[in-house]
């Protein structure tokens, strides 16, 4: 009950409570800084998600390659690691399987060494808010982990990082209040507009697959904006998910098939992000 910085927990008296066959104290008491230092509210965590890390990084670095899930970040970040600049955590992967098979992980997060980042690397699903509870690590090599290979149970899910470390090692990045992700969104509204109006004539030899790349990397752009505090989570899965509207284009009898679904899915797109903005800019 007594520590060597002094007097931390008090408690009144031992009672032998009915049935128990063992000593308890009563009328515990903590110290109250010590609590909170300890647990601190939530507004006040040290600890942020592994996403909000490399999101920070890659805008202090300029790594811009979402459709690779910013590579340059993420070894960054795991150099930091290695380094020691940089403390992460992580929900250790069990050492046999979880016989209830319902999680293959631990259910407490705990410091990795940081002579793992030497072997390991951090899996692109760091990057994505919605993936937080999947497996974060992958060996560098097939064999890296041991001669089991992949089977090695070494993985970790989950990470999160001291954020006073990131922005000691990472000062600066981009403020991003409401205003700035209204603004932001505001502009991919503009470049989607300036796409979809592009399908509105007839095109004689549409191409399908490359018109699919350019809705998917502007829709990728626009997702990883709405991972914001601003922006509710039905709007974001309302957003990345189109199910049950229909298409609307411009008439044209000339027009593919391909082109008038492609068209109608940016108009839609459009409709809802608006819909986001109107609300956020608020």
């Amino acid at each position: 009950m007594f520590g060597p910085a002094g007097r931390r927990t008090s408690a009144n008296s031992k009672v032998n409570p009915p049935y128990s066959g063992k000593l308890s104290w009563a009328g515990v008491k903590f110290s109250k800084a010590q609590f909170f230092q300890l647990f601190p509210l939530g507004g006040s965590s040290q600890w942020k998600p592994v996403y909000l890390a490399i999101r920070h990084v890659s805008e202090v670095i300029g790594d811009t390659d979402s459709k690779k899930c910013f590579p340059s970040a993420r070894r960054d970040l795991r150099q930091a690691a290695y380094d020691g600049d940089v403390h992460v955590r992580g929900r250790k992967q069990l050492p046999q399987a979880n016989p209830f098979g319902k999680d293959d992980f631990d259910e407490i997060s705990t410091d990795i060494d940081k002579h793992y980042w030497s072997v390991s690397q951090m899996a692109p699903l760091t990057t994505g808010a919605e993936a937080q509870t999947m497996s974060h690590t992958l060996p560098l090599t097939a064999f890296a982990w041991g001669p089991k290979g992949v089977y090695e149970r070494s993985q970790y899910a989950q990470l999160t990082v001291s954020w006073a470390d990131i922005i000691k090692k990472w000062p600066g990045g981009v403020d991003r209040g409401k205003k700035f992700v209204a603004r932001q969104l505001d502009d991919l509204y503009a470049e989607g507009v300036g796409e979809r109006n592009r399908l509105m004539p007839t095109i004689p030899h549409f191409d399908r697959d490359k018109e699919s790349e350019i809705f998917t990397e502007w829709d990728n752009k626009v997702l990883a904006l709405l991972d914001s505090d601003y922006v509710a989570v039905a709007e974001k899965s309302s957003f990345r998910t189109l199910n049950l509207f229909d298409p609307v284009s411009a008439i044209d009898a000339d027009k593919s098939s391909d082109q008038h679904h492609m068209e109608g899915m940016w108009t839609e797109k459009l409709r809802r992000l608006k819909t986001i903005i109107d609300r956020v800019g608020q």
